[in-house]
């Protein structure tokens, strides 16, 4: 099984990639939504991600609503859990 991941930092990226290894494809550079370059890259992640057969989006994530609805797949929405004190 293999997993597109589209994330806005590379923390999230380094970590999945560390857990998961080659099962998650991402894009190799850097996420930037402040360049034009950046906002390219976006637009090929989301139609990437609508590509899929189904996407598991943050809440609230518009990102994903959008390409859910470009690829009219199923979207269900995750939330992170709390890190504990």
């Amino acid at each position: 099984l293999k997993v597109f991941l589209a994330p806005d930092g590379q923390q999230v990226k380094q970590q999945m990639t560390s857990a998961f290894g080659e099962r998650v494809i991402t894009p190799p550079q850097p996420s930037s939504r402040s360049t034009r370059q950046g906002i390219i890259d976006a637009l090929t992640d989301m139609w990437t991600l609508a590509a899929t057969s189904h996407i598991y989006g943050s809440v609230g994530s518009t990102f994903s609503e959008m390409a859910s609805c470009l690829g009219q797949n199923e979207l269900t929405y995750i939330q992170a859990a709390s890190k504990q004190p």
